[in-house]
């Protein structure tokens, strides 16, 4: 029970680590000696028997994994190492629900009887023609401890919605609206990324993850435990935001003159690159990518509200729903600051990312304590089973030489 606590205190639902090895293990024979073709539908059903996917107080009937099938082109670069990654690649994980809005414009989670859905994004290569089960299975496999941990990664999001089924829609459309969002142009698409990874909606899993990584890695010392830590991407992602200032971006994009002319041509009528030297192409490039981001995230509200308004706006082109369209007024302001002031934007939104980022480093510092068996007390009560046992089991024992010297703060005269 105390261990149970302890993994609670730092945001790690007891045993979410052997739910989410089940649903590993389970995958592996699902996928094992699979034929598939890309345009196959891949899903899986797991009947969450015997508890195996329990953890916490969360008990779901059932967990759907779904994969999507596809390609890529060109190189993959892992982020953290620089290295080349070859051959099939898990892109993506997701976790997917149903919601509905209240009367106060709040999305509810919708009751699914107890279902988790999941997503895998599985791609290789454009030019590999040969597809099966086994070799998105190696691909798993080739970092087993990684794969574990995403997957509790997105158990830890059910959980969350079952703990906490209603979610404001600025706090939602600002996630999603921010998830979209990207440029092609490396320091603002990171950037861009950053805003999701220091999202509190992703926050909330990172030491689910992280300790899943930590327990599947076999980690036990404090010394592989701090080498884990500073070398997990998690952790390293972390630092990288923490290090990172509105000057340095503003540097980091004159480094990339074409791919800002390519985005702004892509996005702007008339737009002429010759006008304009480095310093006011990024000047501009900052502005511009604000307002369209704005525009993104401004459409993801107009989505999520769509229930409440869009059966006249099908019918006759107009909403018949006053409240619904106030209340996306009045989620206007904040996307109103960013275009009207984009630095002001970026720089305190930066600001922002270090001072959670710095939380969250220490956050996962302290999973140590999950592991941590150094400085444990063991505590030992035995239960006699009548005053009679209690006498005999004392004449068995040995008696226990211990120091009879009255400490000094009790015989001390006041």
């Amino acid at each position: 029970m105390m261990r149970q606590r302890i993994k609670e205190a730092v945001g790690v639902p007891a045993n979410i680590e052997v739910a989410a090895q089940n649903l590993y293990n389970d995958i592996v024979k699902k996928l094992k000696n699979k034929k598939i073709a890309p345009e196959d539908v891949l899903k899986f059903k797991f009947l969450n028997k015997n508890g195996k996917y329990s953890f916490a107080d969360f008990n779901p009937k059932f967990i759907t994994v779904d994969f999507s099938l596809g390609n890529y082109t060109g190189d993959a670069i892992d982020n953290i190492s620089g290295n080349k990654i070859t051959g099939g690649l898990v892109h993506s994980m997701g976790f997917s629900r149903a919601s509905k809005l209240n009367d106060v414009f709040d999305l509810v989670s919708v009751d699914t009887d107890g279902v988790i859905e999941l997503n895998i994004d599985y791609a290789q290569p454009d030019d590999d023609d040969e597809w099966s089960g086994d070799k998105i299975l190696d691909t798993m496999e080739k970092n087993k401890a990684g794969s574990v941990s995403s997957l509790s990664h997105e158990l830890k999001h059910a959980y969350d919605n079952f703990k906490k089924p209603t979610e404001k829609v600025v706090d939602r459309s600002n996630y999603s609206g921010f998830q979209r969002s990207r440029s092609g142009v490396r320091p603002m698409d990171q950037f861009m990324f950053n805003m999701y990874f220091i999202n509190q909606i992703e926050n909330l899993v990172r030491p689910t993850e992280s300790y899943v990584e930590m327990v599947s890695n076999g980690v036990v010392t404090k010394e592989q435990f701090l080498k884990f830590l500073l070398n997990s991407k998690t952790y390293q992602t972390l630092v990288q935001i923490r290090d990172s200032s509105f000057d340095n971006l503003v540097e980091d994009l004159k480094s990339y003159e074409t791919e800002i002319d390519d985005y702004l041509n892509n996005t702007v009528d008339n737009y002429d690159s010759s006008s304009l030297d480095i310093d006011e192409k990024v000047k501009y490039f900052l502005k511009v990518f604000a307002f369209v981001t704005a525009q993104k995230v401004h459409e993801v509200r107009k989505q999520m509200l769509s229930p409440a308004t869009n059966l006249f706006q099908m019918l006759f082109g107009f909403s018949d729903n006053p409240e619904a369209d106030k209340f996306l007024d009045s989620t206007l302001s904040d996307l109103t600051k960013m275009m009207n002031n984009p630095n002001k934007f970026y720089y305190n939104s930066i600001e922002n990312m270090k001072k959670i980022a710095i939380k969250m480093m220490k956050k996962l510092s302290k999973l140590y304590s999950l592991i941590n068996k150094e400085k444990t007390i063991t505590l030992e009560i035995r239960d006699p089973m009548s005053f009679e046992m209690d006498q005999l089991m004392r004449k068995t024992q040995k008696p226990r030489k211990i120091d009879t010297k009255l400490d000094e703060r009790f015989t001390k005269k006041k």
